[in-house]
């Protein structure tokens, strides 16, 4: 396969505050963001080969993401510009615990106008991994043109990883749960955080909410718990994972479950046999380790994709 990971979904600025100027106006950072955007710099970062479809707009904002892509190893071919609509942007505010929310210019902007005709199914063909989020599911053509990025997918034997990403600012639970019970059973290994996981199956309780996506036809789910680590369901095997917090003074926690993800996603290529290694209780438990490692350092800077950490230091602390 040409790459091991193609990632398919919304593109963005994230402005994030650095202080305030002699005024005392506040200041922000331009970071490169959006879930997949952050997954497949984790991806490339950590050893594999990955690539990003998406849109952008025709301007300052839109050139500088291709540039921050690239620079990241991510293979930036199946970004295309749009004239009309601007590059999406996000402003972030930050707490004194790392947590952070968001501010969305995102009803008329870019990269919800990715539409069929411009996703280069040859990509996602050949890959061993794609991965979705639901954000360019909330408007068409992105809606549209992600449905037949699965089904190619499917066609092809591609694995298919799927990350909601669910935001509220953005679309309502109503229409969001639409859309993700739509997708679910054409997907093979999920990442929701405990919130997420609720809101879709019904209850808090961990251990159902994996019966249920299992009951989808779901490989393998990571239900992210922030401090408290993750919980992870194969076939056959289900575990606590710890969160990695040794050291790390967390100040932006913006792209952490991206990081955790794409640096599984990482691991998981790295195996001639995907499918036995998803109910591989050994594998899955170094897997996510390293995972964890990266997620949990990655807290200690601001922004997503500045915020992936080294592989060498990733290393030497498991």
């Amino acid at each position: 396969m040409k790459y091991d990971v193609t990632a398919l979904g919304e593109i963005l600025i994230d402005y994030t505050p650095c202080g305030r100027n002699e005024y005392g106006y506040p200041m922000y950072i331009q970071n490169p963001g959006g879930g997949p955007v952050n997954l497949a710099a984790a991806v490339a970062a950590f050893g594999g080969k990955s690539a990003y479809i998406g849109k952008v707009g025709d301007d300052a904002q839109g050139r500088f993401l291709i540039d921050c892509l690239k620079k990241a190893g991510v293979d930036a071919s199946g970004v295309c510009a749009d004239p009309e609509y601007n590059t999406t942007l996000a402003f972030v505010t930050l707490y004194e615990d790392g947590g952070r929310d968001f501010t969305f210019y995102w009803n008329h902007e870019a990269h919800i106008r990715l539409s069929r005709d411009e996703v280069p199914y040859e990509t996602i063909e050949n890959s061993r991994v794609m991965h979705i989020s639901s954000l360019t599911m909330t408007h068409e053509p992105a809606r549209t043109a992600t449905w037949e990025a699965i089904k190619r997918a499917k066609e092809a034997g591609v694995l298919i990883s799927y990350d909601p990403n669910y935001r509220s600012a953005i679309w309502s639970a109503e229409d969001a749960l639409a859309q993700i019970n739509a997708v679910l059973p054409y997907v093979d290994i999920v990442k929701f955080s405990e919130e997420e996981a609720e809101m879709v199956a019904g209850t808090p309780d961990l251990e159902k909410c994996a019966e249920y996506f299992h009951s989808l036809g779901i490989k393998l789910c990571a239900l992210t718990l922030g401090k408290d680590g993750a919980y992870i369901s194969g076939r056959g095997v289900s575990f606590r994972n710890p969160a990695y917090t040794k050291d790390i003074v967390s100040v932006d926690t913006t792209g952490a479950g991206d990081i955790f993800w794409g640096s599984f996603l990482s691991r998981l290529v790295k195996e001639d046999d995907m499918n036995g290694a998803l109910a591989d209780e050994a594998f899955l438990k170094k897997a996510f380790s390293f995972a964890s490692a990266a997620a949990g350092m990655s807290t200690a800077k601001k922004g997503g994709v500045p915020s992936v950490p080294k592989y060498e230091d990733v290393l030497a602390v498991l």
